[in-house]
């Protein structure tokens, strides 16, 4: 299934806002909330570099998760795909060039990020 998240004043929603995902902006890195149905589902920590290769650019979304977690089924989907939706259209929110959009798996991540950044 596709999704369309469409940017809103409560964040971004889907699916006539069965799904829902805002943001926390921190310091260092970002914190996107899933909420399913009016309920918090999940938390993820993540950061997205650009790449630009000569096919056009990249945007890598590393998730502070395992990939094991990001598979973690919601009915017929997962934390995975959502995200994947959800990342394109908060791209696109941004008028960011148009590029592939690719997903990373790391539950360090923050932990690194707050090492390599600092306090």
């Amino acid at each position: 299934m596709v999704f369309n998240f469409q940017k809103s004043e409560e964040g971004w929603i889907a699916e006539g806002g069965k799904y829902q995902i805002r943001y926390e902006g921190q310091r260092v890195g970002m914190r996107f909330i899933l909420s399913v149905n009016g309920t918090r589902e999940a938390s993820f920590y993540a950061s997205g570099p650009q790449r630009s290769p000569v096919n056009g650019p990249e945007y890598i979304w590393t998730i502070g998760t395992s990939e094991t977690t990001a598979q973690t089924g919601l009915g017929f989907e997962t934390y995975a795909t959502l995200y994947h939706a959800f990342f394109e259209a908060y791209q696109s929110s941004f008028k960011l060039p148009p590029g592939r959009v690719l997903l990373a798996f790391d539950p360090e991540l923050e932990k690194k990020e707050w090492i390599r950044l600092g306090p």
